[in-house]
């Protein structure tokens, strides 16, 4: 059976659990040794770079400013609308540096770090009672 947590299917019938082994065989993505990993340091250039030019585009004191999204504050959700899309190639960047590259976990903290202030900066929608939404700045 399963032993990573992460990958726990308590509460399946064996032949679902069966299923899901073979699934997760099939479609899993083998970690790549240590020896065979890529230099990272163009990627982490790269991503330091978009690093900066969210900063230049959108001021991360205002992002968190926006909390009671309403529609007569169309642009501030606009703006936080665009940043949020700005995190998507970042994501996947840091996810690349993780997993393909000799990067050290040091460095990948610090990068982790910095986009998490990002994240955090954006937000994400939340609702509560009465059909109130807020933007939730800590996740």
């Amino acid at each position: 059976m399963i032993e990573d947590p992460n990958k726990s299917h308590e509460g399946l019938s064996a032949e679902q659990q069966e299923i899901a082994e073979e699934w997760l065989a099939k479609y899993e993505t083998p970690e790549i040794p240590k020896e065979e990993r890529k230099d990272c340091k163009k990627l982490v250039a790269d991503l330091e770079a978009a690093f900066r030019s969210f900063e230049n585009a959108f001021s991360v004191e205002q992002l968190y400013a926006i909390i009671n999204p309403t529609p007569t504050s169309i642009p501030e959700n606009e703006i936080r609308d665009t940043a949020k899309e700005w995190l998507k190639p970042m994501t996947d960047a840091l996810k690349k540096l993780e997993e393909t590259t000799d990067i050290t976990a040091d460095k990948l903290a610090e990068l982790k770090a910095t986009f998490k202030n990002y994240s955090n900066a954006v937000g994400f929608v939340s609702s509560k009672p009465g059909g109130v939404y807020v933007i939730e700045h800590d996740r």
